[in-house]
């Protein structure tokens, strides 16, 4: 009933790269011809997927290119100076935007960790209970460590 519905619909497959089963044809597997007025939206690490995994997954018996609306965008990440001012919206005190600018100085890795919104956020909010000395001894080594 849903499938064949005229309203306008979305399919949404968020963090698509954290299934674990068989790889799977997803035009076929849930039988996307039939969906009219639907638009699906895969979301996954831009590292998780290949050119060639993309096409066995997301492609139709006849290719990629008979899907009208079959792109992939890639989000950018923040770049350090968006950085700053994503901690300078979220943090009140002076000190604390002064402190999170000189953790951040020169720390390419760190600054890479951060580039995720998310990421970015969780260590912003941190900022107000590490002093300087604790900064300066931050062992971040991945995105677990991070979060």
């Amino acid at each position: 009933m849903l499938r064949s519905s005229t309203q306008q619909k979305v399919l949404l497959l968020d963090a698509f790269d954290e299934f674990r089963g068989p790889e799977f044809n997803l035009w076929e597997n849930l039988m996307l011809e039939d969906w009219v007025n639907t638009t699906v939206v895969v979301t996954c690490r831009d590292d998780a997927l290949t050119y060639d995994s993309c096409n066995r997954i997301f492609s139709t018996p006849h290719g990629t290119k008979d899907i009208p609306s079959f792109t992939i965008h890639e989000l950018m990440g923040f770049g350090e100076e968006q950085l700053k001012m994503f901690a300078d919206s979220l943090l009140k005190e002076k000190n604390y935007k002064e402190l999170f600018k000189e953790i951040i100085h020169g720390d390419d890795y760190l600054i890479r960790l951060l580039s995720l919104p998310i990421n970015a956020l969780i260590f912003i909010r941190t900022i107000p209970s590490l002093t300087k000395s604790s900064a300066q001894t931050l062992n971040l080594t991945n995105q677990g460590d991070l979060q």
